[in-house]
This record gives C-alpha cells, sequence and structure tokens, in this order.
C-alpha cells in the first residue's frame, strides 16, 4: 500500500497501569504526545474467526493502515490504533508495526485487528 491516499484520521495510544482504589492494576491508554488526529491509510485484510474469550467464538477484522514517517511518535505493536472514517469510530489493537522496503523509511505499515462486533 503506498501512502499517497491518506483518507482517514488516526489516534495513536499507548497503555499504562495505575492502581485502582482497591491497589489493583488497572490498565488505561493515553494519547501519545504528537500523535492525535494523525492521517492514515486503510487496506481491508481477511476477517477470522478465534475463541480467545472462553468458548465465544469472536470475530475479528484485520486491518493495514500506512502512516507518514515522523520524529514526533514511533508506533509500537502494544499500541491501539483509535481511527474515525466518516463519522465513525474504531479502536484497532495494533499487532505489528514494520517500514517496507523501497519507502526509505517515510512511512510505517501498522497490522491491526478490531473486533467485528466493536
Amino acid at each position: 500500500m503506498r501512502a499517497g491516499r491518506l483518507d482517514r484520521r488516526g489516534t495513536l495510544q499507548r497503555a499504562t497501569t495505575a492502581p485502582d482504589a482497591a491497589g489493583a492494576p488497572v490498565k488505561t491508554y493515553a494519547t501519545v504526545t504528537g500523535a492525535s488526529s494523525i492521517a492514515c491509510g486503510y487496506e481491508a485484510l481477511d476477517p477470522h474467526e478465534t475463541a480467545e474469550e472462553g468458548q465465544e467464538r469472536v470475530a475479528w477484522s484485520e486491518a493495514k493502515f500506512v502512516l507518514r514517517w515522523t520524529d514526533d511518535f514511533t508506533p509500537r505493536a502494544s499500541d491501539r490504533l483509535v481511527v474515525t472514517d466518516h463519522g465513525e469510530t474504531r479502536t484497532y489493537d495494533i499487532l505489528g508495526v514494520t517500514q517496507p522496503s523501497g519507502t526509505r523509511g517515510r512511512t510505517w505499515e501498522l497490522r491491526c485487528r478490531a473486533r467485528s462486533d466493536a
């Protein structure tokens, strides 16, 4: 995928852990500095099902997003990308981050997944 068609807006979020009132760790997400309302391109990948949550079958849709490279932030596989497209917002877990050959470090490709029922 080329970076030419960056027709969606996304916000990169990073997990942090803080104790709740009882002292138990709680995972929350915060926007990565410099990574709000960034332009990104989208390509749908094959959907699939897994049985990750007990016996319940969970449907996932996978996607590849392209972001222009910047010094402001570096995406990580543990981050998530919150994407808005035509007024609909969807949260994707980032599974992997690569810099494709031939782009000379000008783009990142993020392989992501989101629950289909989300």
